[in-house]
C-alpha cells in the first residue's frame, strides 16, 4: 500500500470545497491574525513595564508630565486594578475634564421639583389640547394635539381611561388629567 495517493489529496479539497465564499475569507483573516500574534509574542522580547515607561517618556516628551508618575509607578505585576485606576486618575489632572460615559445625560435625569405626581400632571395638561371627539357605533375617539386615541391607549405616559361628550380622562398612576374641548362639541 501506498502512503501517498491521490485519493489521500481529494479528501481535504472535497472538505474545502465545501465552504461557502465568506466561511473561506473568515478562515483566512483568521488564520493571518493568529500568525501576526504568534510573531508578536515570538519577537517582542521587552517587558510591560519597560514599554510603559517608555511611553512615559514619550508623552512628557510631548509636554504631558502630569501623566509620567502615574505611569512610571514601580508597582508590582500583582497590583490591584482598582488601586492602579486611581494612581493614574491622579495623574490625568492636566486634561481637560471628559465627561464619564456611564453617566446618563442631564437632560434624562429629572430634577426634584419636577418629580412629583402633580407636577407631571400639570405638565401634562398645559403642554396637550384636545381637538375633537368622535362618538360612532364603536368605541369613542379622542384627537388630543394631532394623535388619533382611543381607550386604553397611551400618550407621554397617560393613558386615555374615559372619554365623554366634551372630555377625555387620562391616568398615570394615583393621578388623572381631564382635557375638555374648547367649545364643547363633538363630532358624531
Amino acid at each position: 500500500m501506498s502512503a501517498f495517493s491521490a485519493d489521500n489529496l481529494r479528501e481535504p479539497l472535497d472538505c474545502l470545497m465545501k465552504l461557502t465564499k465568506s466561511q473561506k475569507v473568515f478562515s483566512a483573516v483568521l488564520g493571518v491574525a493568529l500568525c501576526a500574534l504568534i510573531l508578536d509574542r515570538a519577537f517582542d522580547n521587552s517587558p510591560p513595564r519597560a514599554r510603559a515607561a517608555e511611553m512615559s517618556d514619550n508623552l512628557a516628551a510631548t509636554g504631558s508630565g502630569s501623566i509620567q508618575g502615574a505611569v512610571t509607578d514601580n508597582a508590582p505585576f500583582g497590583d490591584d486594578l482598582g488601586v492602579r485606576l486611581r494612581q493614574l486618575q491622579s495623574g490625568l489632572s492636566g486634561f481637560p475634564k471628559v465627561r464619564d460615559a456611564f453617566n446618563p445625560s442631564p437632560a434624562w435625569i429629572v430634577s426634584a421639583e419636577d418629580s412629583g405626581p402633580t407636577q407631571r400632571a400639570i405638565t401634562f395638561q398645559n403642554s396637550h389640547r384636545l381637538r375633537a371627539i368622535i362618538e360612532s357605533t364603536g368605541p369613542a375617539q379622542a384627537i388630543v394635539d394631532d394623535s388619533l386615541i382611543t381607550v386604553g391607549q397611551s400618550l407621554d405616559g397617560f393613558r386615555l381611561v374615559s372619554i365623554t361628550r366634551s372630555q377625555a380622562t387620562f391616568l398615570d398612576h394615583e393621578v388623572s388629567v381631564t382635557l375638555n374641548l374648547p367649545n364643547g362639541s363633538a363630532i358624531k
